[in-house]
């Protein structure tokens, strides 16, 4: 992966981009049908109001003497700006769903332990925060901008011909030649706009990396030159910055300039053509309602465009988040009652060289233990497991990754809404009692960002309650007793007999571990 996760061509990456959207699929039919009735009714409302205008001005007679066209204009305008309310409010819901199904996919992963480096998690914050932003602008903005290019040229363009052919041939050559021009302008925003992404994706992470180490910093002396890193940093993106917008005022001067000249030599050919008297007033002035309609949509998905590109990268970098690394799993992971199957399931690890097959079937309470000599892939084996079950699983990783906020935050991370009683008994038997007890605002305090005012043990106690808190049916343990003490460990070992009793329980561990595990399986790789 890339460093900003972007490894995707852009077709790919909008194909991707379009299936994440499928959890919104009833509310992007309902904006289509809006959009589509918004269409019929400015065609309507141009119609009327050309009859309207004409009979004013050559029979000199008062509309309300002819009062169809009148009544057909208000309701179609009436109809128009309802539609467009629907459209837009469900494109808005559309583009919610989407954005927030896609962030909780990335943090449901970061909860069950798929665990995230440190020094990557100022740009992850910029990909949740501002990425996601940005995101919302192409699914709210662009991608209504592009549906709406797709259904309502095409039928102006028809409603046009019927009215006059040689018109609508003249509007569909500047509607045909406007994208290429767009196209080689907008290859050189989407670049500008990927490399002012990156900027700000490496300032926010040199700007957490400067943080975490602010004390050493300060020891060594080295303020000024970290000072200075930051100011250059912030000046590249400020440069960054300004490129991308003045290619989008480029884009935008070269389609407003298309689109006005085709409207333009279209009214004027019109004019002569009236005055030659081979073409009635009152088409002439429908075919000039319509024609710059014609051109508004494509101009506002250029105008769209750059959000989007902004949208992309971010997509980018959240995809690759869930792509990172990704340990494969084969068919034979089943989850019953009772009991975890695993049959013959295949692990590949990232570099594409495959484990031996493993066979068991894990009942509650008894428990697998993965053995194997270190670097073999045992972690990988867990976090394929837990892709394979999804929401069934929650993994305690052995090194989990504690974010910035409060302890409280980080604890009910996969299950923000569980009792204060389950908490609580799930603190003690974690050990996490004492800590709470020793911390100045107890489960409020802010841990900082990689739980820097906790012990290593501490650490690996905070992501194996976050786990059982997470109150899924089958917990996967990576070292859980690796950082602590003989003292603690027992302790722990005793309070969560009880629990494991009830649970699905796979454990790596070079010595005991905290399970009294009934199976045990060595990982190796294929030979």
């Amino acid at each position: 992966m890339t460093e900003t996760g972007t490894a995707f061509r852009p077709g790919t990456l909008d194909r991707r981009l379009v299936s994440a959207a499928k959890a919104s699929r009833g509310a992007l039919t309902i904006a289509l049908s809006a959009l589509l009735l918004q269409g019929f009714a400015l065609v309507v409302q141009a119609l009327s109001l050309a009859t309207l205008l004409s009979t004013l001005v050559l029979s000199k007679r008062n509309p309300l003497d002819t009062p169809r066209p009148l009544i057909a204009f208000l309701v179609a305008t009436s109809i128009g700006v309802l539609s467009l309310a629907v459209s837009q409010r469900s494109l808005g819901r559309a583009a919610d769903q989407t954005v927030d199904a896609l962030a909780h996919d990335v943090l449901s992963q970061l909860a069950v332990g798929v665990g995230i480096e440190s020094e990557r998690a100022g740009g992850i914050a910029i990909a949740l925060t501002t990425g996601l932003d940005n995101l919302q602008a192409y699914f709210g903005r662009y991608v209504p901008a592009l549906l709406h290019t797709m259904l309502l040229p095409p039928l102006l363009l028809v409603v046009i011909a019927l009215l006059d052919p040689w018109s609508a041939l003249l509007l569909l050559a500047g509607l045909l030649a406007l994208p290429p021009i767009l196209s080689s302008v907008g290859k050189r925003g989407a670049a500008v706009a990927g490399r002012q992404w990156r900027t700000l994706h490496a300032l926010s992470s040199r700007y957490a990396e400067l943080l975490d180490g602010l004390a050493t910093i300060r020891l060594l002396r080295q303020e000024a030159a970290s000072r200075h890193e930051i100011e250059s940093a912030t000046q590249s993106f400020g440069v960054a910055t300004i490129a991308a917008l003045r290619v989008a005022f480029r884009s935008s001067l070269v389609a407003e300039f298309m689109a006005g000249a085709a409207v333009g030599l279209t009214a004027m050919l019109l004019g002569f053509r009236l005055l030659a008297g081979q073409v009635p007033l009152s088409h002439a002035l429908a075919i000039l309602l319509l024609a710059g309609e014609v051109y508004a949509p494509l101009r506002r998905v250029n105008a769209e465009f750059h959000a989007a590109s902004s949208g992309r990268e971010a997509a980018g970098m959240l995809f690759g988040l869930l792509d990172q690394d990704i340990p494969t799993v084969v068919d034979g992971v089943i989850l019953l009652n009772n009991e975890l199957v695993l049959k013959d399931v295949t692990v590949g690890l990232p570099t594409g060289e495959p484990l031996e097959p493993l066979s068991a079937v894990v009942e509650r309470g008894a428990g697998l233990h993965l053995t194997g000599p270190s670097g073999v892939g045992k972690t990988t084996v867990l976090e394929a497991i837990t892709r394979a079950l999804g929401k069934n699983a929650a993994l305690a990783p052995q090194h989990p990754y504690v974010f910035s906020g409060t302890l409280l935050d980080n604890l009910v991370l996969s299950n923000p809404s569980v009792d204060r009683e389950t908490l609580e008994r799930t603190l003690s038997i974690c050990q996490l009692s004492e800590l709470i007890v020793a911390l100045p605002d107890g489960l409020q305090t802010n841990i900082g960002d990689g739980g820097l005012q906790l012990s290593s043990g501490e650490r690996q106690r905070v992501g194996l309650a976050r786990a059982l808190l997470a109150q899924r049916p089958v917990l996967l343990l990576d070292e859980p007793g690796a950082h602590l003490d003989p003292e603690t460990l027992k302790a722990l070992r005793h309070a969560l007999k009880p629990v494991f009793e009830h649970s699905i329980v796979i454990e790596v561990a070079h010595n005991h571990g905290v399970v009294d595990c009934t199976l045990t399986q060595e990982v190796r790789r294929s030979r």
